[in-house]
């Protein structure tokens, strides 16, 4: 095979220039290239290596819909610890399916390879934008509040990214101002109810992105992504990582020894909220981040909301009106309604007024329920329109072979003794054109079995996913509540002890009052809490439960349309063999 050095599609070994960029083509040295990865899919273009897998541009090759493959490297697909650990980022996402995380629609083995069939998505890294220059706040909070709604789903399934950075965060123009977010690559994930997987003793992540209690042997929870989230934000904002440092190793360590530069001392006009959200994130210790995703994803979409007058970006005035205008359109597609809480977070007691402030509206970045299509038909219409048009293609070559006999019989002598065999040859092709369009109408049966599970598995996934992000945010706001609670406690009880003396007895008899009013609402709100909890689980069970069912049907159907697709290539390579046969003996002279 040979490919274009600058487009990288693949050729036959014939060609000479790509057709596409008019430059010539090389030998390729990827044996990938070219191969049919579980009967069904063509590789046609790779997109992307790592150190552990390759991603490559693939094509259907029954309907001719493309897909991305990650493969992982053949080397470590023979350890079952790397295979399995690779396999489990599909076991992790498919149990997600969120809006913002790349989907996977397929993952197995085939000829000692380990692959994932992955939706493709035209987007470019976070990473080439930011090459550009700093964003604007306003841009960096509508992309981090889509990461955070992604991760917020993540966590709540049990499963921790790990290696977050802008490189695996990809944005997707919609054809407006607007950046889709689509978060990828959770290679590395971790499962936190799955047993743990050790080849060896090694850091996760990525330098300058690594929460520092990586470094301190702590087990990763969510807040690990939370840190590498304001890492990200900082360095859109900022055009640099968090702290000044050379080199990886040092890059690595400086979160334990400084804390990282505030945003203000790098010149930059941010909103005080948005800067307490970012140091926040950045904190040293786990527990003095915000608690989860949902936190972060609210408190985001609150500043947003925000009304100002005018806001300077990239030396362009831009009217507030604009951003609400944008808002309000991203709102009446909205049907899910979580309340938004206060950006800066730290000062509980302006709980309720965040709440009020936000009641009524939707998050302007969830998909409206139409978003997630009933079963498609469509891939099983373009097989059977390939199906109508290789069946009038292989009856034209019957036809052709049969006028040549013909002829060749009406010729006489040993032309005439070539085409009786000929006949023989041509009631062959007539039975295997027959048996290849019931062959083929088999892989039409299959495909559009798997493309109907395949819907099925999505839609159920999002309303389950739906109605978990809506318990999630409801938890988050209950435990915000309840430690804003047991702050006032403790800060009553500290009065108390300052004093050093009795109170008199009205000051007694308010701060008695007020701590047992505190104590009874932290009773209720602790049930409201566990009786979230429980539902949580309830929705989680369900989910697992739904998916495995669907997981066994999915396997059982793509094990039969790869098979059928089998046939349909065995049987047409046995017809092509035939027609060759006939055909050399009523043409030769």
């Amino acid at each position: 095979m040979r490919i274009c050095p600058q487009c990288s599609e693949l050729f036959h070994d014939d060609a000479g220039f790509c057709p596409f960029e008019g430059t010539p083509l090389t030998k390729s040295t990827d044996p990938l290239l070219g191969r049919t990865i579980a009967g069904r899919f063509r590789l046609i273009k790779r997109l992307g290596a790592g150190g552990m897998s390759s991603v490559y541009l693939a094509r259907h090759v029954m309907i001719d819909r493309l897909n991305a493959i990650k493969i992982l490297r053949q080397e470590l697909s023979l350890n079952p610890s790397h295979r399995e650990r690779f396999l489990r980022e599909a076991r992790a996402v498919n149990r997600i399916n969120h809006r913002n995380i790349v989907e996977i629609t397929d993952f197995g083995d085939t000829d000692n390879l380990a692959y994932l069939v992955m939706e493709y998505i035209e987007g470019e890294s976070l990473i080439t934008h930011m090459r550009v220059g700093r964003f604007p706040w306003r841009r960096v909070a509508h992309i981090a509040a889509q990461v955070a709604s992604a991760l917020g789903r993540a966590h709540q399934m049990g499963i921790i990214h790990r290696d977050l950075k802008p490189e695996n965060i990809l944005l997707v123009s919609k054809g407006d101002a607007q950046d889709t977010v689509k978060l990828t690559d959770f290679g590395i994930a971790k499962i936190l109810d799955a047993p743990t997987l050790t080849f060896h003793e090694q850091m996760f992540g990525t330098p300058g992105y690594i929460a520092p209690e990586y470094l301190d042997g702590l087990a990763p929870d969510g807040r690990a992504d939370l840190y590498a989230l304001g890492v990200v934000i900082y360095e859109m904002l900022a055009g640099t990582l968090p702290y000044n440092a050379r080199g990886q190793a040092e890059l690595l360590f400086k979160p334990l020894e400084a804390a990282p530069v505030p945003l203000r001392e790098r010149g930059l006009d941010v909103p005080p909220d948005i800067e307490a959200l970012v140091h926040a994130l950045l904190a040293r210790q786990r527990d003095d981040r915000p608690a989860d995703a949902f936190i972060v994803h609210d408190a985001l979409i609150h500043a947003l909301r925000r009304p100002v007058t005018t806001i300077a970006e990239d030396e362009e005035t831009v009217t507030a009106h604009l951003d609400a205008a944008a808002l309000d359109a991203a709102l009446r597609d909205s049907e899910v309604t979580p309340l938004a809480i206060d950006a800066a977070i730290a000062s509980m007691a302006a709980r309720d007024d965040a709440l009020t402030l936000a009641i009524g509206e939707g998050d302007p970045f969830e998909e409206p329920m139409q978003e997630h299509p009933s079963p498609s038909v469509r891939p099983t219409v373009q097989l059977a329109q390939r199906e109508s048009a290789l069946a009038a293609r292989w009856n034209a070559a019957l036809d052709a072979l049969e006028e040549a006999i013909i002829r060749a019989s009406a010729a006489g002598g040993e032309r005439a003794a070539r085409a009786e065999l000929a006949k023989d040859h041509a009631v062959q092709v007539r039975a295997l054109i027959m048996s290849v369009e019931r062959a083929t109408g088999r892989v039409s049966e299959y495909q559009g079995r798997v493309d109907r599970l395949a819907a099925q598995g999505r839609e159920f996934r999002s309303e389950l996913g739906r109605s978990i992000d809506e318990l999630s945010h409801e938890r988050s706001r209950e435990r915000l509540h309840l430690a804003s609670i047991r702050t006032r406690l403790d800060s009553l009880r500290e009065q108390n002890a300052e004093r050093g003396v009795e109170p008199g007895p009205k000051q007694a008899s308010e701060s008695a009052w007020e701590q047992e009013t505190l104590r009874g609402e932290s009773d209720r709100s602790s049930l409201v809490d566990a009786d979230l909890s429980s539902r949580l689980e309830m929705r989680k069970r369900q989910l697992d439960e739904k998916n495995e069912r669907l997981d066994l049907e999915f396997t059982e159907a793509t094990a039969l349309l790869e098979g059928a697709i089998s046939a349909v290539r065995r049987l047409t390579r046995e017809l092509v063999r035939v027609l060759d046969e006939a055909a050399a003996l009523v043409t030769t002279a």
